[in-house]
């Protein structure tokens, strides 16, 4: 299935040349497609017109499941930030912009803008090893975002490896719980995730009551503006992004989300109102509180 989508191959702070086209996932590696003199025009957004398909009421909550409903709808992700320190807000930036370069490393898509010949070499230099890092034990989407704390200098791998040894945080690395708590905020809809700041892991979790308990089934890092990274295994059914083990996808684009704010990728309302295990709702936590949780759980330990 194709979906017409964006990729815009600039900067997170959107000062790249936007291209639109169909696009379809290729192996890594292999070069991304030049866009026409046609494709380079500023594509516009617009609302979708799509409605969700009639369907039957989802199971009822739990009264457990309404209260941490309820937690979680007090906290904002702009609450979150208005709460960090200048040092977290610094931290989290960085790793949304070296997950961006990442991303576009790997599609031969990634620039080092304004640099001289000496700077320009090592700032590839330095993405190189970033990519590196982010692929170091990758098996899963969850273990993808971990790496990037590591590859964008919030954590050493020594300090990961050393956490993942640690069996009282097993249950929470396999609901992927320590990336995205129980008690995070919730996006709704397009414009919520346009808004999301840079910096932030994103937890798609299918429907409380529908699929079994709460648990993260994909996982993202946001880049902002919409965009957001990830390993591309294809959880979500997204549209394609850019081409490579770690896609920079636009994930604001009205067609992916239903109008009760949960997310749909690329499946259609019908698919998802007979099957409504394959939406998600969509909840974030700062990956500077991460990197946090990992250094005190591995200090407490030794």
């Amino acid at each position: 299935m194709k979906i017409q989508l964006q990729v815009r191959s600039g900067p997170t702070t959107g000062t790249g040349e936007p291209a639109t086209g169909t696009f379809t996932s290729r192996p890594y590696g292999s070069a991304p497609p030049r866009p026409s003199a046609a494709q380079q025009e500023m594509p516009t957004r617009t609302s979708s017109s799509a409605q969700l398909a009639p369907r039957g009421a989802l199971p009822a909550a739990s009264s457990r499941d309404a209260g941490a409903a309820a937690e979680r709808s007090a906290t904002s992700p702009s609450a979150l930030i208005d709460q960090e320190s200048k040092l977290e807000k610094k931290q989290r930036e960085k790793v949304a912009t070296t997950a961006n370069d990442i991303a576009l490393w790997q599609a031969g898509d990634w620039s080092p803008n304004g640099c001289v010949p000496v700077g320009a070499w090592l700032s590839q230099r330095k993405v190189a090893k970033a990519d590196e890092e982010l692929r170091t034990d990758a098996l899963d989407c969850k273990q993808s975002t971990r790496n990037i704390a590591v590859a964008g200098g919030l954590l050493s791998r020594d300090e990961l490896r050393a956490y993942e040894g640690l069996a009282g945080e097993r249950d929470l690395r396999r609901t992927g719980r320590d990336l995205v708590p129980e008690n995070s905020p919730q996006i709704k809809g397009p414009e919520a995730f346009r808004n999301l700041p840079p910096g932030f892991a994103i937890s798609f979790e299918p429907p409380r009551g529908v699929d079994g308990p709460s648990r993260t089934k994909h996982s993202m890092l946001s880049l902002g503006e919409g965009y957001a990274v990830g390993s591309n295994n294809g959880c979500i059914d997204p549209p394609s992004g850019t081409p490579g083990f770690y896609s920079k996808i636009d994930l604001a684009q009205p067609e992916l989300w239903l109008p009760d704010g949960r997310f749909k990728g690329g499946k259609s309302a019908e698919h998802v109102a007979q099957h409504p295990e394959d939406s998600f709702q969509v909840h974030v936590s700062p990956i500077s509180q991460f990197a946090t949780r990992v250094k005190t759980q591995v200090k407490a330990e030794r």
